[in-house]
């Protein structure tokens, strides 16, 4: 089973540990729905997820997030595998528009070059121990092309090892388009769903813990009053992290 299907099927059982009314019966974990609880009515989950929109520049964060993620991992393996025994806690932030594709600015071998010039910066800069530095270039400092930042805490033991990519951009605000587009990615198969179950739901995920699929719900939004258009039974919107439920309004 893949780590995907896994986080799916983690986020399922979370969301039913949360909901109200819970029908009773056998849970058993398919491809299509991704869920069928066997009761009195065999119901059906369908499981979906949140991205954030393209950014203005058209960048598709979620794509960036996992190429930016390697650049990070590739850049603590070259640590690793140096003399260098200091344990360590990074956080590098990319600039905003940076982006790893075939529209990039940067040239393919400046982006293969990149976790090795991080791990150069990193090794001349680690401060004493139980100290901490940020190198930025709205400091100064001259850090490889599309970095914004990257913070060196010289942890110990005591707090161990951590290399992490960071994300200093607004998140975007929860909207009635954005749920849209997630319900419309997988309206047209009810009825296929539906060869397998008598009642179909959709179970959308925003998960926070993770920056391209997290939405700020802080900023006042009509996403509740919404009559969205949908063929399930029941949509409802999940909040990984708060464990917060929503059910989505229908045109019908």
């Amino acid at each position: 089973m893949s780590s995907n299907k896994e986080e799916e099927i983690r986020e399922i059982k979370k969301f039913l540990s949360k909901l109200e009314d819970l029908p009773n019966g056998k849970r058993i974990f398919n491809e299509r729905p991704d869920c069928i609880i066997q009761g009195k009515t065999k119901v059906g989950i369908e499981h979906t997820r949140l991205f954030q929109p393209k950014t203005s520049s058209g960048i598709i964060i979620q794509a960036q997030e996992a190429k930016r993620d390697e650049i990070v991992r590739r850049a603590k393996e070259i640590y690793d595998e140096s003399e260098n025994s200091k344990i360590l806690r990074i956080s590098i932030a990319f600039s905003d528009n940076y982006r790893i594709d075939k529209n990039s600015e940067f040239g393919k071998e400046e982006i293969n070059q990149l976790p090795a010039s991080i791990f150069k910066i990193i090794n001349k800069n680690i401060p004493d121990s139980g100290k901490k530095i940020k190198l930025s270039v709205f400091d100064g400092d001259n850090l490889p092309h599309g970095l914004k930042s990257i913070v060196i805490w010289n942890a110990g033991k005591k707090y161990g090892s951590n290399w992490v990519r960071f994300e200093g951009v607004t998140t975007p605000r929860i909207s009635e388009s954005i749920i849209q587009k997630a319900i419309n990615s997988h309206n047209d198969k009810v009825e296929e769903y539906l060869k397998r179950c008598e009642k179909i739901w959709l179970l959308i995920i925003e998960n926070n813990y993770s920056f391209s699929r997290s939405l700020n719900f802080s900023v006042k939004s009509d996403f509740l009053d919404f009559r969205y258009e949908y063929n399930f039974d029941k949509v409802f919107l999940f909040r990984n992290r708060s464990g917060t439920i929503f059910k989505l309004k229908s045109q019908k």
